[in-house]
């Protein structure tokens, strides 16, 4: 039952094709979720890539299948779990399986400063010792027994979800264009669309980075934008035209405008799809005059419209339910100009309840 090299056959068949994959190098897999326990059972498996005999221009995502977990009065946690490992290949969008396996087994860890740290890894034995292992594994727990033997097939749940979802993780996680992996000889296993799974803070502020997000009415008169760093602090500028405020040594109007600059404190996680971040930090640029007339438009210095300190903004990620919105937001998303029968966002929203501005992020 066990799957050493149960893909084997299929790198060998996409070596002789080798031209169908792109000359990219997949950045390494980096563990991006919240779960100690789980990080370390990942960490681990990468240990064993070796076993599917990879190459040096494929990235190796686990898939570990946490079964039960036992913690001790001292801190030390008892993991019995298998460690799916997955080796691929870049073809246009998709990710190409070319090599992977299993390795069912039990992980000692111990408590470190920072998560857990692997004191000791049993696996169970090939062939007839498999399911004796198994059977010793269990000792009698007949739940733990058939959750082992459950997860032997990776194109079924929960070994699927599990992979499907690491796999996420690692695409959201390195902004990568792509929307499906493949196993050799089946067909594409889509990535859930326009949905984007999001486990820290500073994966958040990633993905938010280098964005425009544009606070208007649509029709061009004015408008605040907003773009955010990976760490959190913001630059913006505020614009508002009033062609008919003129007089003689201003003939051309007058526009409004600001540049600012401040910061997001530290996310805070509301569900998979919701997160919270107040502002702090909010100030103009020094340089910006208060007043002065070029080319006969009188601009004068003003406050960023839609933001202000001490606010709390809510941050509303791709796939979030149309439904879900406060329906003041939903009017400065423009969905329903851009599809009245969208049912999920397609993009970030970020939401000032307190000034009922709403943000939409562009690329």
């Amino acid at each position: 039952m066990k799957k050493w090299g149960c893909f084997i056959l299929a790198a060998m068949l996409l070596l002789l094709c080798s031209a169908c994959f792109a000359d990219t190098v997949l950045p390494p897999y980096t563990y991006t979720g919240s779960d100690p326990v789980e990080e370390a059972a990942a960490v681990y498996s990468l240990g064993m890539r070796e076993r599917f005999q990879p190459e040096e221009d494929v990235v190796t995502i686990p898939a570990p299948v946490i079964l039960k977990t036992v913690e001790s009065e001292d801190g030390h946690v008892t993991v019995y779990a298998n460690l799916w490992i997955f080796n691929y290949k870049l073809d246009g969008t998709v990710l190409e399986c070319v090599s992977g396996g299993e390795a069912a087994g039990i992980l000692k860890l111990a408590k470190a400063d920072s998560g857990y740290t692997v004191e000791s890894w049993e696996e169970a034995g090939d062939g007839d010792e498999y399911s004796k292992d198994i059977e010793r594994f269990s000792a009698g727990d007949t739940a733990l027994r058939d959750a082992y033997y459950a997860t032997t097939d990776m194109m079924e749940d929960p070994a699927e979800g599990i992979r499907t979802r690491f796999i996420q993780d690692y695409v959201t996680a390195n902004a990568l264009p792509v929307d499906a992996y493949k196993d050799y000889g089946w067909d594409p296993v889509a990535l859930v669309p326009g949905k984007t799974e999001i486990a820290t803070g500073d994966q958040l502020f990633v993905n938010l980075a280098d964005r425009d997000f544009i606070f208007s009415s649509g029709v061009g008169a004015w408008s605040t934008i907003l773009i955010m760093d990976t760490d959190g602090n913001f630059t913006g500028e505020y614009h508002d035209s009033d062609m008919g405020d003129m007089e003689e040594t201003y003939p051309n109007g007058t526009v409004y405008r600001c540049a600012f600059h401040g910061r997001f404190t530290e996310p805070v996680k509301v569900d998979d799809l919701t997160w919270t971040l107040k502002i702090t930090g909010l100030e103009q640029d020094k340089q910006q005059e208060n007043e002065e007339i070029v080319d006969g438009i009188r601009y004068v210095a003003s406050e960023p419209y839609g933001l202000g300190n001490d606010m709390t903004v809510t941050v509303y990620l791709p796939g979030t339910s149309v439904k879900n919105l406060p329906e003041a937001l939903i009017p400065w998303t423009h969905i329903n100009e851009i599809n009245p029968k969208a049912e999920t966002l397609p993009f970030f929203v970020l939401w000032n309840e307190e000034a009922e501005s709403g943000f939409v992020g562009e690329d």
